[in-house]
């Protein structure tokens, strides 16, 4: 006689259900906690910046995003710097962060175009709409610190509502990303590309030799002593403790400049760049006589350049020159093609 098949019991057939009941209402509560704490956080950080002085407001902050990510939003923010900070002003219809649950030290921040930036250029107010088809920056953190941060912007145009005519027209891409590495110094990986200049944001000569639009910039650099830049964001003291802006590959190619380089620079008692590069040409030849033609350089410093350039090593890649930086000059070789930055 076959005995009979025992049922099994009801508890065990509602079991896995019960277990997916418990644990989803675990996440739910672990989601409805974490985004409370991103709330006070980002509430926390406008209130110590009141503090400091800048003014904030905004029309909401939500948290949302579940089951999947948290995304905070702020609606319409506004914020003004205080006058030490330099009275800038940001406005932009929205701007919002977004992290993945098992992972809230990774951020990606983005914000609605059009964006409305304010600050004071050589004493004088102005003010730029900023529009792209995206713009994005990613933050990582560890420890307390920012460890990387990433940027990503595509379509980019600047226009000029008020005061002195912004710099940069329109940047097709950028690709920006750093690190801070166990040698406390930050490395910087970036590529540009279509950058168009605005009229007059170069001087006539420059534009001449060159036109306004730089086709492709790419960089491969990193800062050193970033703990002492950080600290102040004063490059001064930063300069002093040594610090050091090395550039491991650099490439432009702008016009007749095809070029790629490396080396590194600081700034000397005045605060002026200074430093040394060695830079490989390309087609040297065409360059020369662009700055000839925009009377970047003269006649005679053409010919030195030539003669620097047949002395020169010679590779695959092009012919090395070095570019220099030093007593307020910039030299290519043996002329000098304009004036060494000042950093204020």
């Amino acid at each position: 006689m076959t005995p009979a098949r025992q049922r099994p019991a009801r508890w065990t057939l509602y079991a896995p259900f019960a277990a997916l009941l418990v644990a989803l209402a675990a996440y739910t509560a672990y989601w409805l906690y974490a985004a409370g704490e991103i709330r006070a956080s980002i509430e926390d950080w406008i209130d110590d910046h009141r503090r400091a002085g800048y003014q904030i407001a905004h029309d909401g902050l939500t948290i949302a995003g579940y089951p999947f990510r948290f995304d905070a939003r702020l609606a319409a923010p506004r914020m003004i710097a205080p006058a030490s900070e330099g009275g800038w002003r940001l406005e932009t219809p929205e701007l919002a962060a977004g992290a993945l649950p098992h992972d809230l030290n990774r951020w990606i921040v983005a914000a609605r175009s059009p964006a409305q930036i304010a600050f004071d250029t050589d004493g004088r107010r102005g003010v730029y709409a900023l529009r792209a088809d995206s713009a994005r920056v990613s933050i990582a953190v560890r420890d307390g610190r920012t460890r990387r941060l990433g940027a990503e912007i595509d379509a980019l145009e600047i226009d000029t509502l008020e005061g002195p005519q912004a710099s940069v027209r329109r940047l097709e891409q950028l690709r920006l990303s750093g690190g801070l590495n166990a040698g406390d110094e930050m490395v910087i990986r970036a590529e540009a590309k279509a950058l168009t200049l605005a009229p007059g944001a170069v001087s006539g000569d420059v534009a001449r030799a060159f036109g306004l639009q730089a086709e492709r910039m790419r960089l491969d650099a990193s800062i050193t002593q970033w703990g002492a830049l950080a600290a102040r964001a004063d490059a001064g003291r930063w300069a002093q403790a040594g610090g050091r802006f090395v550039v491991r590959r650099a490439q432009l190619f702008w016009g007749p400049a095809q070029l790629e380089g490396d080396g590194d620079v600081t700034l000397d008692a005045l605060a002026r760049v200074d430093g040394r590069l060695s830079v490989m040409l390309a087609d040297p030849d065409a360059l020369f006589d662009a700055l000839i033609a925009g009377r970047v350089i003269t006649a005679d410093q053409g010919e030195a350049l030539r003669l620097a350039a047949m002395m020169a090593p010679r590779r695959e890649a092009g012919v090395a020159l070095p570019f220099r930086l030093h007593d307020g000059g910039l030299f290519l070789g043996p002329a000098r093609v304009g004036d060494a930055p000042v950093l204020r």
